[in-house]
């Protein structure tokens, strides 16, 4: 995506010119925050312009956050939809919209059928220790009355104890510690598979929402500046091992 933004003035109005890519045909225009006028076919041009007291009419009008436009998808079920003039917020009694999912309609309604390949008893490594789980890999089968049936292997994963992560602070209740306790995942080949995607998804979260630069729950804090031995790593590991993996240690001493 390609976007340059041109401001007149010492005020907040713009003009900006984009150029991006989508899989699908448009032509339309957009009262938002700004107009937007769209136009293309896998390559979009979009033109903004952005004045307030353009804005200011629009919203006296009720003509704001309404769009007039024209689209047809080439992917996720192939769609066509118009819009004249309704909200575009959401759905409201009396707007002029309409929306048709070609591919439905040929294909028609689909059933979903599963059935399990395998499961068992899992362990989930991760910087800290590892964690027990479940999986179970299960074909999961998309059956059209009129079409071919598509199938695809997914796994859903369970951990009872969690795995701790940071949340995302965007709000008042996920800026405390979180955990994942479950997953099901896209498209995948077999278990190992799937609890090497839930080990990266985990370990990309705690250091994306962490702010901590590391991905290992359980390790030291000091201050900025400051390095943690690695008797001190060991120290503090050993404060978090269970009565089993404590055993399994000492045998092996």
């Amino acid at each position: 995506m390609i976007r340059k933004f041109f401001y007149w003035d010492i005020s907040r109005d713009y003009i900006s010119f984009e150029l991006s890519y989508l899989p699908m045909c448009q032509i339309g225009i957009d009262f938002g925050e700004d107009i937007t006028f769209s136009i293309g076919c896998f390559v979009q041009f979009y033109i903004s312009l952005s004045i307030f007291k353009l804005y200011s009419w629009f919203y006296k009008h009720k003509i704001n956050d309404r769009a007039l436009d024209f689209n047809i998808w080439f992917n996720n079920g192939f769609p066509v939809s118009i819009n004249l003039m309704s909200d575009t917020m959401g759905w409201k009694k009396g707007d002029w919209k309409w929306y048709w999912d070609i591919s439905r309609t040929l294909k028609g309604k689909f059933k979903v059928s599963k059935k399990i390949i395998e499961e068992r008893d899992i362990l989930i490594p991760m910087p800290e220790k590892a964690y027990k789980g479940h999986a179970v890999l299960t074909d999961w089968t998309w059956h059209y009355p009129r079409w071919f049936s598509k199938t695809i292997k997914r796994c859903e994963i369970k951990i009872p104890e969690g795995i701790p992560h940071p949340g995302k602070g965007e709000n008042s209740w996920d800026c405390g510690d979180d955990a994942t306790f479950s997953l099901i995942t896209g498209k995948i080949r077999n278990i190992p598979q799937a609890v090497g995607r839930l080990v990266g998804m985990t370990l990309e979260t705690r250091v994306k929402n962490g702010g901590w630069k590391d991905w290992n729950w359980k390790r030291p804090k000091k201050k900025f500046g400051e390095k943690i031995t690695p008797e001190e790593f060991e120290k503090e590991q050993k404060k978090n091992l269970t009565i089993e993996e404590k055993l399994k240690r000492e045998i092996e001493k």
